[in-house]
């Protein structure tokens, strides 16, 4: 990646897989971040590589209330 901080990935459809970075974390300061920090980028030509299925949460969450 073209960036210091990639946050976090997953995949997509067809061999896709889609990286989220960060815009200014871990930027020293006095320092500019990187052009590209802060973008999703996507990453193809991974036809041979699957991420494991979603699995939806079927429990109860708790109400939180004030």
């Amino acid at each position: 990646m073209p960036v210091p901080n990639v946050t976090s990935c997953c995949f997509g459809s067809d061999g896709e897989l889609f990286v989220t970075t960060a815009n200014h974390w871990g930027v020293r300061e006095g320092e500019q971040p990187p052009p590209q920090a802060g973008s999703v980028f996507r990453v193809t030509g991974l036809d041979r590589i699957r991420g494991t299925p979603s699995v939806m949460y079927k429990g109860s969450l708790p109400l939180i209330s004030d």
